[in-house]
């Protein structure tokens, strides 16, 4: 890898997840994830991405201008919310969007225990691979195919070249109107409204 990370600012959108943020890297670098692990931190193997050094989140954000500190204490004060254990509320395993996951895209809102439908789609979920049914860790981000499962199943099948261009199609936004005009809302989106509400108002 040369001594630069290809990265715009303009790249990252809203409520994106580390995880995410870590497969667009390897995307734009054409890189695998333990060569980027290695760039920034020196280490290789599967890796925590909450783990990683405050030096190696220092030099990330000097590489690429994405402050991977804010967007943990942006889950950190969505837990707050319940007053409990912070990574009570939070799946280990990764909870997916197919609409998000088509423009490379994965929200940290995704991974709210409480929500089980995409809070910009309102649609269900994915707990696990299409293909071998099993859980993706969300946490570790050294595998080689950005949004790929272990069996090697893509999360995401993309035609755009350059990848990027498909990144700019998709700018997620939190509407209430979507619900609002809905006035029989099931439990779960009775649960969503008040997650958007509170993170609108705070």
């Amino acid at each position: 890898m040369t001594a630069n990370i290809v990265w715009r600012e303009e790249w990252k959108r809203p409520y994106e997840s580390v995880w995410s943020l870590f497969e667009n890297l390897k995307i734009a670098n054409s890189v695998t994830g333990s060569d980027l692990l290695f760039y920034i931190a020196n280490k290789r193997g599967r890796t925590h991405v909450n783990k990683l050094s405050e030096e190696t989140h220092t030099k990330l954000k000097e590489l690429t201008r994405i402050d991977f500190n804010e967007i943990n204490q942006s889950m950190l004060k969505l837990s707050k919310f319940e007053r409990n254990n912070p990574l009570h509320y939070f799946h280990t395993h990764l909870c997916y969007c197919v609409e998000c996951v088509r423009y490379n895209f994965h929200s940290y809102l995704h991974q709210y225990k409480l929500v089980d439908i995409c809070p910009f789609h309102l649609s269900e979920l994915k707990r696990n691979c299409e293909v071998c049914e099993k859980e993706i860790y969300y946490f570790n981000f050294a595998f080689h195919i950005p949004f790929t499962c272990k069996c090697g199943a893509q999360l995401y099948q993309t035609v755009q070249e350059p990848v990027w261009k498909n990144w700019a199609e998709f700018n997620p936004c939190l509407d209430l109107t979507i619900l609002d005009e809905n006035s029989e809302l099931t439990d779960r989106e009775h649960s969503l409204q008040r997650l958007i509400h509170k993170i609108i108002n705070n």
